[in-house]
């Protein structure tokens, strides 16, 4: 493949968005400035040019990846003002975004690679996604509720979605599950449901 000059803002968003896809499936340790200068047709020089190194390139898909993450789930967060249907729709956006999109495979990668994962900790984006459910949750039940409890949910909620983002097919297969094609709609209804009526509870006095 011919080599292109891609200039500025379009060369480094061309960079990792391919970057970001590799980086997906093979995880850091597979990741080669020399073949993904291949596949997108300019030099290894142009990769090293816009972001220092191969380490300096997999922090900044680091970045995106938990911005991007971010934005979606907060988003998403503002349908919890629904109490029939909102737990439903922001745990479906939460499956569709980290195993649909593949941002779960790819932040579990990546989390595993130093000093990559050290992002994870300075960021913290699940503290700031706990303190707007907390929000949306009082605000929509009308009541005050445990902060720390708001928190635990949404660790759940990671613990799950992640770990289906990297284990689903082999855990159904595990659980006799994987010839069901509602199974995973389904297990998504049922959690969504427990979780609504957890954060629906009266609060403990």
């Amino acid at each position: 493949m011919p080599r292109r000059r891609l200039k500025g803002p379009e060369a480094r968003a061309r960079i990792l968005e391919a970057a970001s896809q590799r980086l997906a499936e093979v995880g850091p340790e597979g990741l080669r400035l020399s073949a993904l200068a291949q596949e997108l047709g300019v030099s290894h020089q142009a990769i090293l040019h816009h972001f220092g190194s191969r380490e300096g390139l997999v922090a900044e898909v680091m970045k995106r990846a938990i911005d991007d993450l971010h934005r979606e789930l907060a988003a998403g967060l503002m349908v919890l003002d629904d109490p029939a249907g909102g737990s439903r729709e922001l745990i479906g956006r939460a499956f569709d975004v980290l195993v649909g999109q593949g941002y779960g495979k790819l932040l579990a990668h990546l989390a595993l690679a130093q000093p990559a994962g050290d992002e994870l900790d300075r960021r913290r984006p699940l503290q700031m996604l706990a303190q707007m459910a907390h929000l949306v949750r009082e605000r929509s039940t009308e009541q005050r509720h445990d902060p720390r409890d708001t928190a635990f949910v949404l660790l759940l909620l990671a613990y799950v979605v992640l770990g289906a983002s990297v284990f689903e097919e082999g855990v159904l297969r595990a659980a006799g599950l994987a010839d069901d094609p509602r199974v995973r709609d389904e297990f998504r209804a049922w959690l969504a449901a427990l979780v609504s009526a957890h954060v629906e509870r009266p609060s403990q006095p």
